[in-house]
């Protein structure tokens, strides 16, 4: 928020006086509380298929899918954010891309969010290296993952912090993803968002501009 890039942030009401003495004019604030992710589109059906995750102990904790009845539903809504704000388009801009709160960057820089452009004319997303011998993706199963990839078994996966890009683009990945989004829960098989982004590439690669991890993070800390 100190670099006063053009922002609208996702927040919970309580958490307000956190941001406020930061807030600057290009900045949107939209309250979004437990409830609403309780009444978005998938919760119901995510609930169901939470029941079903594998994951890497019993107690779910390296499955934070499996152990918060929350958590699915709100990063499956990102794309959801991401799209409305490119539809809305509140400080006319003609790139839009989502940021987690608790992204990998140390630094950013003030101006390095120009440096991701050239890479925004698809849909920008990066990965990073999955072992290939790992039986679970995410609590969905590897040879279940594999199919949805087309039958890939691939040590790729989307790393959905950041990514965006026009208006067009995304609305082209926006579609993708809730065809597989319906595809997978309608099979009683979850993972994350990120499970669904990797999906949606391996099914349409030529939509993503698709970059390595490290390197995404060097064009915004430089």
């Amino acid at each position: 928020m100190k670099l006063e890039w053009p922002a609208r942030i996702f927040i919970q009401k309580k958490y307000f006086p956190v941001i406020k003495p930061y807030l600057h004019e290009k900045i949107e604030v939209h309250f979004y509380e437990l409830s609403d992710i309780e009444r978005s589109q998938y919760y119901d059906h995510l609930q169901k298929c939470r029941k079903n995750l594998q994951f890497a102990d019993s107690s779910g904790l390296y499955c934070p899918n499996a152990t918060y009845a929350h958590y699915a539903p709100l990063v499956f809504n990102k794309i959801e954010f991401l799209m409305q704000a490119a539809r809305d388009n509140p400080f006319k801009t003609d790139y839009f891309v989502w940021i987690d709160a608790n992204h990998h960057i140390g630094k950013f820089k003030s101006l390095n969010h120009s440096s991701l452009v050239p890479y925004l004319d698809k849909f920008s997303m990066h990965y990073f290296m999955m072992p290939t011998h790992l039986w679970e993706i995410h609590g969905m199963p590897r040879n279940v993952h594999t199919r949805y990839c087309g039958g890939i078994r691939s040590d790729k996966l989307c790393r959905a912090m950041i990514f965006g890009g026009t208006s067009g683009s995304i609305e082209k990945v926006y579609d993708l993803f809730h065809q597989f989004a319906q595809r997978t829960l309608n099979n009683g098989h979850l993972g994350t968002e990120e499970n669904i982004f990797t999906f949606c590439y391996f099914d349409q690669p030529q939509l993503f501009n698709f970059m390595p991890e490290p390197y995404y993070y060097r064009l915004l800390s430089a």
